[in-house]
């Protein structure tokens, strides 16, 4: 039962595997299509610098509304949102709802890119 149980995980892990972590190709595709100074908020920051040298801030858990104070406090010229967004960027990510301050910018399978505007409320 043992060689039976890891067959089975070892048969479900690789045909997971390729889909596993595919953020680095997501990061470098949507860097392809950005300045190379764009500072973005995204989920994670860390891993979208490791991938494609650009800089980024964390997507807050808290109204879109900050957004612009916190665009303006670090930089941030794009806001990227995907499947795992936080719950108050739902609407966002879904097109159910949108703000003065972000244009959409590039729309992916997986991923909504919005151009920060500056000035914009």
């Amino acid at each position: 039962l043992v060689v039976l149980a890891v067959l089975v995980s070892v048969n479900i892990l690789i045909n997971r595997i390729s889909t596993f972590n595919k953020n680095g190709a997501d990061y470098k595709l949507i860097a392809a299509d950005l300045p190379r100074d764009a500072v973005l908020m995204i989920n994670d920051p860390s891993s979208l610098y490791y991938h494609t040298k650009l800089t980024g801030v964390v997507l807050p858990n808290s109204d879109p509304s900050v957004v612009t104070t916190l665009a303006t406090r670090y930089g941030v010229t794009h806001l990227v949102l995907d499947k795992n967004r936080t719950q108050p960027f739902a609407a966002l990510f879904e097109g159910t709802e949108t703000r003065p301050f972000l244009k959409v910018y590039k729309s992916y399978d997986d991923f909504r890119v919005f151009e920060i505007v500056k000035g914009a409320k």
